[in-house]
């Protein structure tokens, strides 16, 4: 179901409407549940599961982040930047 184009689109819009560090699989689960995914026509009988709305958040590029002494835990979307040969550089979604 992610990898319908419309599913990710939908996501990575409620997303970026999320402010930063309220990003939770709990959070997101009930969106999917909830909003994303009845208003793309898609009717689940249980519907998704937290875990799998964790493993969609790793799919869309989102990592779970922990700083120890600040006891601070959030999911943030990452951005790698990797230099190339040839001196640029790129972005991964």
């Amino acid at each position: 179901m992610l990898k319908d184009e419309r599913v990710q689109v939908a996501t990575r819009v409620h997303l970026s409407t999320v402010p930063t560090g309220e990003v939770t699989p709990k959070e997101f689960c009930h969106a999917l549940n909830e909003q994303i995914l009845p208003s793309l026509g898609f009717a689940l009988k249980d519907g998704l599961s937290e875990r799998t709305a964790r493993r969609w958040l790793v799919s869309l590029g989102w990592r779970h982040m922990r700083v120890k002494k600040g006891v601070y835990s959030t999911w943030t979307a990452m951005r790698d930047r990797t230099l190339s040969n040839t001196g640029t550089t790129s972005s991964s979604p």
